[in-house]
């Protein structure tokens, strides 16, 4: 569908109502966490087991990548994978 609107377009995304090819996967899963972070932190907070609240959209991705084993060689947090955790989880109502 076309969107006028980018924040639209980027919660329909979340949402799984346009295709995963249609945005950046990445983008779209950092600016679901940062709405998520905003409205409900406590409930990120639980549901990754985070002790202290991750300042921005970036910690955010990279505690959910480390509590959820997203690792690349070395140590790195793989952001795609942490991505890909987040929206499934979101999807699937597992998030709210």
């Amino acid at each position: 569908p076309k969107v006028e609107n980018p924040h639209s377009g980027f919660r329909l995304a979340a949402t799984g109502a346009v295709k995963d090819t249609a945005m950046e996967y990445e983008d779209v899963a950092f600016y679901t966490v940062e709405y998520l972070a905003q409205a409900y932190p406590e409930r990120l907070q639980e549901r990754y087991q985070i002790d202290e609240l991750p300042q921005s959209d970036v910690e955010w991705m990279e505690e959910i990548g480390r509590k959820r084993g997203a690792l690349r060689p070395g140590g790195r947090i793989d952001l795609h994978k942490a991505s890909e955790i987040l929206l499934h989880e979101l999807r699937q109502g597992i998030l709210g």
